[in-house]
């Protein structure tokens, strides 16, 4: 097994490590407030900077590492003022945004929930004016992630969400509904420590900061020009949430804690997958082009995409089958109600069905990043959004929080289709015959996998009983035996990646003996 491969397997470790410990910090806030007013609006304050800011973060990180290359082969004299430049104009932006967001803060939460009442209106108005103080640091630490990826720390950045979630969790369960403002500065401290987390290896690795900032640089105008379009095509990403916390907001009371919740947990699978894979694939895709290996790059392509299908299809249909059981394991105690488990529960599944479009869209993104296209995942983005309101117009009135989220989950499957048919215009076929037949094979193997699994979970449940350590161990199990007949069934209808990899593990095991 190759450098890339083990890169992707240890990564894929580490993201899911840190999911799970998400998945605590989230636990901790349903055990303490439940689905209520309170984890509404801190939810909602939380995902403020986040919206803010995270369109500048997103596009900065991506576009970082060829510009950084490129100044690193030709001036690597001017490597530390590049860096330094881009800090000091990301810092001095965020503090901008940071001045003009304490200025107009009921305007801009009105963008955001415009169906919340009075009293929880203001709660969310006095948490968001604390917690947009992490704008400055997420978006500051960009840059450092962007060094530290550039210069192979791939685990650093996947890690990264383990120490914020663990000071997160511990200040909500310090705090109480008198004394909020407890995991509302430690959520701010919680990001805080982005800065310090990644500075201390980025300094070992040889970042230097100078106190410089040069507006007309021609590497920074080259950053913003392939910034630019990334930057809008996720800002239009963000108003799809923005639109969605808008319709939850006119739902009944813990609708937003609910959808939140399932959609953390569903996006497990996407974190899991394909965010492993695209992340290390990236750098891949970009020497392949550059270097115009187009065969290669069609076969790499369509390796991680079946990888992908593989992985996915079977998370996607356990998640449908268990997700009552799930949610019951992480979230049903302290204030979490019926009703809250059956929202939650419901949305889980709904938004489980849009995984696999997400995952195939996130690793065919790349591609067209690594060929410096950046405006068709901006329109791209932007389609996503239309259907994503019109179905959340059509559905929302009748189903209520499925209806949100089985209208992204909709909406990913029409977004994934255009990007399919554009990057097939722009490189030519790249395996599509060989991806259905896969779907196909994994489909068929994750179904009989999903009916057997359905059939022996009310009888397992009723044998173990409903205690936190009885679920667990019924979904574990379940888990198991659905994880066996899902790999025999592969092996059975020789699907190529499972013989790969059975091979791989013969042959290791012989070296050993």
């Amino acid at each position: 097994m190759n450098k890339l491969a083990k890169s992707t397997i240890f990564l894929v470790v580490v993201m899911f490590l840190a999911k799970i410990i998400s998945f605590g910090k989230d636990l901790c806030l349903s055990y303490q407030y439940g689905a209520s007013n309170i984890s509404d609006a801190y939810l909602v304050a939380v995902n403020i900077p986040t919206v803010l800011f995270s369109g500048i973060v997103t596009a900065v990180f991506t576009c970082y590492i060829p510009v950084y290359n490129e100044i690193k082969g030709k001036k690597p004299e001017y490597v530390n003022k590049f860096n330094s430049n881009i800090v000091n104009v990301i810092a001095v932006l965020s503090v901008f945004l940071v001045i003009l967001y304490w200025i107009f803060p009921e305007q801009i939460i009105n963008l955001f929930v415009s169906g919340f009442n009075e009293e929880n209106f203001q709660l969310t108005v006095s948490m968001s004016k604390i917690m947009v103080l992490a704008m400055i640091f997420m978006a500051v630490s960009c840059v450092l992630q962007g060094y530290l990826q550039a210069n192979g720390c791939f685990y650093l950045v996947g890690m990264m969400t383990i120490p914020t979630n663990l000071i997160m969790a511990f200040t909500i369960m310090l705090s109480d509904a008198e004394h909020l403002e407890i995991m509302i500065w430690g959520t701010v401290l919680a990001y805080a420590i982005y800065l310090p987390y990644f500075f201390i290896p980025a300094y070992k690795k040889g970042f230097r900061y100078v106190p410089y900032i040069k507006l007309k640089d021609e590497y920074l105008k080259k950053l913003l020009t392939m910034i630019i379009p990334i930057f809008i095509g996720q800002m239009i990403l963000e108003i799809n949430v923005i639109v969605d916390k808008n319709f939850a907001s006119g739902l009944e009371a813990g609708s937003i804690t609910g959808l939140d919740y399932a959609y953390k947990v569903a996006m497990l699978i996407q974190a899991t997958a394909a965010a492993s894979i695209s992340t290390v694939i990236y750098p891949k895709f970009s020497e392949q082009v550059v270097s115009q290996k187009i065969t290669e790059l069609k076969k790499t392509l369509s390796v991680s995409l079946n990888i992908v299908i593989i992985c996915v299809i079977p998370l996607v249909i356990g998640m449908c089958v268990l997700a009552y059981p799930i949610i019951q394991l992480l979230f049903f105690r302290g204030a979490f109600s019926e009703r809250a488990l059956q929202i939650t529960a419901e949305s889980l599944i709904c938004y489980s069905i849009g995984m696999l479009p997400i995952a195939l869209r996130t690793i065919m993104e790349k591609v067209f990043y690594a060929y410096q296209e950046t405006k068709i995942p901006m329109l791209n983005s932007a389609i996503g959004i239309l259907s994503n309101i019109i179905l959340d117009i059509l559905l929302v009135p009748n189903i209520k929080h499925c209806g949100l989220a089985l209208a992204t989950s909709i909406s990913s499957f029409i977004t994934y289709i255009i990007f399919y048919i554009k990057l097939r215009k722009k490189i030519g076929g790249f395996g599509a015959k060989r991806m259905f037949v896969t779907v196909g094979k994994v489909g068929i193997a994750g179904g009989i996998m999903g009916i057997i699994v359905w059939m022996m979970k009310e009888a397992l449940f009723v044998v173990m009983g409903n205690g936190t350590l009885q679920l667990m161990g019924s979904i574990i199990s379940l888990t198991l035996v659905g994880m066996v007949i899902y790999i025999v069934l592969l092996f059975i209808f020789r699907q190529q990646e499972a013989l790969i990899l059975k091979n791989y593990i013969i042959k290791r095991m012989k070296k050993k003996h």
